[in-house]
């Protein structure tokens, strides 16, 4: 874990750099690689870098925290005195007299774990070169923002977890692969030719150190259905394989844009998308907008397209378990049958007619 700069730190730095202001150096040695806002007191955050980074923790009181380049992720964290508003900036840390320019490698997974009194994100699209994942947990009290990751051409890997009433877009990302509101990409070890049915499988192994398959639901959900509104959105980005969408508030979902899909993780409460009735008229019809959304599946019937899986799961009402999921018996048949279209839909906590 990486904290202040030591005494030591800060000798060998003003050695190598210039004589700092305080933890700061002269702005000619930063190029700004991502910024938010954030009002909490204890902030972490996990940081993979191609080259020297500084974390701009407050830039009035000169506070700022610095790490050198590392294949692997190293953790940064800071604690404030009070829970002002301040606008962290993460930079490129450039070595003396070196040029700045106006693109940056330096930074390759962002992943903050205290997401939650953070807002007003920045991810400087057309800087950086090659930020190809980022993750953000939020909680009970994020602020509802709208995040739209429109042409980022480097991104990889999406997971915006616990993000309340927020809004995502995400359009013409030519290299994504996994997205969603799980902590990570995982399915169920059954489907990978093993015999217990619950042990854990990260889809990709570089997602996240926590592993677990989820037990647990996230306790607070992810968008929030509005009337001709659009909270979340995917399209034009058609390497995506892997969308995990875990204790969303949506109704409906079209899959329809994502031709290489072979993975849906799903859950919901059962007023929404997983059980929630389409015709309040005709009781049968519960699991209805569930129907809607899984016809729209690509079809996996070309050659060496696989089986596609998608898991579904209901959440209980208070949020703290996964429960059967109701489903009128016509939308279940509905459902397994698309299988023509092969796909296996599990309903992964049971269900009930």
């Amino acid at each position: 874990m990486i904290t202040e700069l030591s005494q030591q730190d800060k000798v060998f730095a003003a050695a190598l750099y210039g004589e700092p202001f305080g933890d700061l150096y002269p702005i000619s040695r930063y190029i700004p690689v991502l910024e938010f806002d954030y009002s909490g007191t204890n902030i972490s955050m996990s940081l993979t870098a191609n080259k020297n980074l500084g974390i701009i923790w407050d830039w009035e009181d000169k506070k700022a925290s610095y790490i050198t380049a590392s294949s692997t992720a190293r953790t940064v964290s800071h604690t404030y005195p009070t829970s002002d508003t301040r606008r962290i900036t993460i930079v490129e840390f450039l070595d003396f007299a070196a040029i700045k320019t106006p693109t940056s490698n330096a930074l390759k997974k962002f992943d903050l774990t205290t997401g939650e009194n953070a807002s007003n994100f920045d991810f400087f699209r057309d800087c950086n070169e090659d930020l190809e994942y980022i993750r953000i947990i939020g909680g009970e009290d994020f602020l509802a923002q709208t995040f739209n990751f429109t042409d980022y051409d480097d991104l990889k890997e999406l997971y915006l977890v616990n993000i309340n009433n927020s809004s995502l877009i995400i359009e013409d990302c030519d290299s994504l692969r996994v997205a969603g509101t799980g902590r990570y990409a995982r399915r169920p070890s059954k489907y990978d030719g093993t015999t217990t049915p619950i042990m854990p499988l990260v889809v990709d192994p570089g997602a996240t150190p926590i592993r677990n398959w989820p037990n647990y639901p996230e306790k607070i959900k992810s968008f929030e259905y509005t009337q001709g509104g659009v909270s979340f959105r995917i399209t034009d980005s058609p390497n995506v394989r892997q969308l995990i969408l875990e204790n969303v508030g949506l109704l409906s979902m079209s899959f329809s844009d994502l031709p290489n899909l072979h993975y849906l993780y799903l859950s919901s409460t059962d007023n929404y998308i997983v059980g929630a009735l389409n015709n309040s008229m005709i009781l049968d019809s519960k699991g209805g907008y569930l129907v809607d959304s899984i016809c729209t599946l690509p079809s996996r019937n070309g050659d060496g397209q696989g089986t596609g899986i998608a898991v579904i799961r209901c959440i209980n009402d208070e949020m703290t378990e996964f429960v059967p999921t109701p489903i009128g018996e016509s939308q279940y048949t509905k459902i397994m049958s698309y299988a023509y279209n092969n796909w296996t839909v599990d309903f992964y906590s049971g269900f009930v007619n």
